[in-house]
């Protein structure tokens, strides 16, 4: 895309090309939906310890599962030629230094490891629909 192409374009643009380009993510909801089934079924065949262990693992998998899946159905995740596409790898790459911290409560506290797996969860959910639901309200 020009630049000079990119600046005619509007927010809302640029937000309805992404949703159509990225087909609203569904590869990568795909993706974690399927790793949370394996997460409720594991209790049932492993024991505690390597279920917990494959949590933390386990949710770095979510992202590589869904481009996989992105690209066995056709769909282009990256969506290098949108800005707002580069914008949510800048702030969803952070959540990346959240493994050192589920590593730190399962060696320490791993009852409690759930319950990060959720706050980390409800981070990402906050920032992302936060931000629009708050770009919505004031524009």
């Amino acid at each position: 895309m020009k630049d000079g192409a990119l600046m005619d374009k509007t927010l809302v643009d640029l937000q309805k090309e992404i949703i159509v380009e990225v087909k609203k993510g569904f590869p990568i909801l795909l993706s974690g939906a399927v790793v949370f089934l394996l997460f409720t079924l594991m209790p049932l065949v492993l024991p505690i310890e390597a279920v917990r262990l494959s949590w933390i693992f386990g949710l770095g998998a979510i992202f590589p599962i869904g481009l996989g899946i992105s690209k066995i159905l056709g769909i282009n995740l990256n969506a290098t030629g949108n800005p707002l596409g580069t914008l949510g790898g800048i702030v969803a790459a952070p959540q990346a230094f959240y493994i050192p911290v589920f590593i730190i409560v399962y060696m320490n506290i791993p009852e409690y490891l759930p319950l990060q797996l959720v706050y980390l969860q409800a981070l990402i959910f906050c920032h992302t629909y936060g931000f629009i639901k708050v770009r919505l309200i004031y524009l």
